[in-house]
């Protein structure tokens, strides 16, 4: 599996980007947004909010089958290509309602964090779907992930234990 991640801001992402590649992928650094999602299975946004940040990051590049996890108020990506996604999870869709500037178009969204659990939404139908968890970075859609992956884990018979 391969993964891209972005830094807090598009002006040191570029310096980040080089020195993390350097240590930990000598022969492959990004020097692009493009190069970070384009072919990554796992892409994980987290940029530092900023009413004059430009968007950047198209999920056109994103490739099929993969799953973007957007901590970020979806800030950085364009969002004319979110319809890329063919389903996007937010945190909380009553929460979503209240809030005069939508983390992306109201019909892109499949459903919620507290659906996705209970089942009343559908998770990844295939494995070429490609999917985004587009959230506000709030601590709430943290603990929910983490119960979602503890009753996965607990259900699954690969299981591991780590001990504290």
């Amino acid at each position: 599996m391969t993964a891209g991640m972005l830094t807090p801001t598009r002006d040191r992402w570029k310096t980040w980007a080089q020195a993390w590649a350097l240590t930990h992928h000598p022969r492959r650094g990004f020097l692009q947004p493009t190069e970070a999602v384009t072919g990554a299975d796992l892409v994980i946004t987290s940029v530092t909010f900023s009413p004059q940040l430009v968007p950047f990051l198209d999920a056109r590049w994103v490739k099929s089958g993969a799953f973007a996890t957007v901590t970020d108020l979806a800030a950085p990506w364009l969002p004319e290509g979110m319809s890329a996604f063919n389903r996007i999870v937010i945190d909380d869709l009553e929460q979503e309602a209240q809030m005069p500037k939508p983390l992306v178009s109201r019909d892109l969204v499949a459903g919620d964090l507290t659906g996705l659990v209970n089942g009343a939404i559908a998770g990844r139908q295939s494995d070429d779907e490609t999917t985004a968890f587009v959230f506000r970075g709030l601590g709430l859609g943290d603990l929910a992930v983490a119960a979602l992956a503890y009753q996965r884990a607990q259900a699954s018979s690969a299981r591991y234990r780590i001990d504290r």
